[in-house]
């Protein structure tokens, strides 16, 4: 039986993932670098519930609503250069594979 993706989370970056395991074997492919070598602390990620509300904001030069593909059941809201799509975790899981799926970073 294949394991249940979720969302995990340290509060900065959001990967879709089985497990922790699974999110440092992506963070690694994505990153470069292993948890170990970055001084990650693993304690701090965590798997949102499914029912939990994830808004994902997008740079409006880069959002084109036709193109992206976007959770069925959602909210758009157009914020100056912004858009923010709002759904729950379990909407955007209808949408996404294994891998990185955002960051407060960019």
């Amino acid at each position: 039986m294949t394991a249940k993706l979720k969302i995990f989370t340290n509060d900065t970056d959001w990967y879709v993932a089985r497990d922790i395991e699974h999110v440092k074997e992506l963070f690694k492919v994505f990153v470069g670098s292993t948890f170990e070598e970055l001084d990650e602390v693993e304690d701090l990620w965590y798997a949102l519930p499914d029912d939990a509300t994830l808004s994902i904001t997008y740079d409006r030069d880069d959002f084109n609503e036709d193109l992206e593909k976007l959770p069925q059941v959602c909210s758009i809201d157009f914020v100056s250069g912004t858009v923010k799509v709002k759904a729950a975790v379990n909407e955007w899981m209808t949408i996404s594979s294994p891998g990185f799926l955002c960051s407060t970073e960019w």
